[in-house]
């Protein structure tokens, strides 16, 4: 699958228990692996914003 000139690819290496928790979770909200671990970064670096500021 071809990335958009906007986007990057990323590789992570992680537990395999971890993975697997992530994409039942992702599953949940019917989303991809890729786009449930894109949300949570995005949340995560809003956070630190708004308290950092």
């Amino acid at each position: 699958m071809a990335v958009s000139k906007k986007n990057t690819r990323v590789l992570v290496t992680m537990p395999k228990e971890l993975r697997e928790k992530l994409q039942e979770m992702a599953n949940k909200e019917n989303r991809t692996l890729s786009n449930f671990v894109l949300t949570i970064i995005q949340k995560y670096l809003e956070e630190l914003e708004k308290h950092s500021s």
